[in-house]
């Protein structure tokens, strides 16, 4: 099964969107499975490929459906710790918080993505790339989610686990300062 999965994982940086859709949909089925979570976790350069493609949504929103199947991978291995931490050293949170904000983009990447974030931040580590400001912004994307959740309609659940992304990031004392400024309308 190795080989396969290594396999799939080369078609996730094709230069066809439809390659990376399927490949993006056959890399999250594997994590389905014992021995697909275990083949995927010996792919060293997957983590970064999966960003790769969530970062892709802000240039072209066309690659919405690839990065929504990555992001629900990601979810998937981030419920393995040692996983959790490679996918935050390969910039999945901020990946993940451009995509949650990103105007145009398919519900079900808002919803992996705040999901991710939920994971992600259970580690002290994706504080930082959460609080950092966004270059030329001077606001963090910790104070553009919690103004993005404010604003969301009560009913949606499309954004739901962006709560607890918050609470874990509060639990420290730079996160506290940030969720409070952001609620102040002061910039974080």
């Amino acid at each position: 099964m190795d080989a396969e999965v290594q396999q799939v994982v080369a078609f996730l940086s094709d230069d066809r969107r439809e390659v990376r859709e399927m490949a993006a949909e056959g890399i999250a089925g594997y994590t389905a499975t014992d021995d697909g979570m275990s083949a995927l976790g010996k792919c060293g350069e997957l983590p970064a490929q999966l960003v790769s493609l969530l970062e892709r949504v802000s240039a072209d929103p066309t690659t919405g459906t690839a990065a929504a199947h990555a992001a629900a991978c990601m979810v998937n291995l981030s419920m393995q710790p040692a996983e959790r931490l490679k996918l935050i050293e390969a910039g999945a949170v901020p990946a993940a918080a451009k995509c949650v904000r990103a105007p145009s983009r398919p519900s079900d990447l808002g919803k992996y993505a705040s999901m991710l974030l939920s994971n992600l931040t259970q580690f002290e580590s994706a504080h930082a790339p959460l609080l950092e400001a966004d270059a030329g912004t001077g606001v963090t994307p910790a104070a553009g989610l919690l103004r993005m959740l404010i604003r969301s309609a009560v009913d949606s659940d499309e954004l739901a686990h962006l709560t607890l992304a918050l609470t874990n990031v509060a639990q420290t004392r730079g996160g506290r300062s940030a969720v409070l400024e952001a609620l102040a309308g002061k910039p974080a």
